[in-house]
């Protein structure tokens, strides 16, 4: 069985559709990115360090409530 791709003309569609698709999903992906940049932060970066290993946590606040949570690397 051989495929033949210069003959389907339905295979050149959807390619053609994905590509047309493409410059669409990266500018929505942009304005998304820009929107979550342009948020103010939603706490503080902490560097500590935890039986000799450096951490990095982020630290909110809820209230009167701290909460750290790790930042896996």
């Amino acid at each position: 069985m051989s495929h033949d791709l210069h003959g389907n003309g339905a295979v050149m569609k959807i390619i053609v559709g994905v590509l047309e698709e493409e410059p669409r999903k990266a500018v929505q992906m942009q304005e998304e990115y820009e929107k979550a940049l342009a948020a103010p932060p939603c706490g503080v970066l902490v560097k500590k360090y935890v039986k000799g290993y450096q951490c990095y946590y982020l630290v909110t606040r809820e209230g009167g409530t701290v909460y750290y949570m790790i930042i896996k690397s």
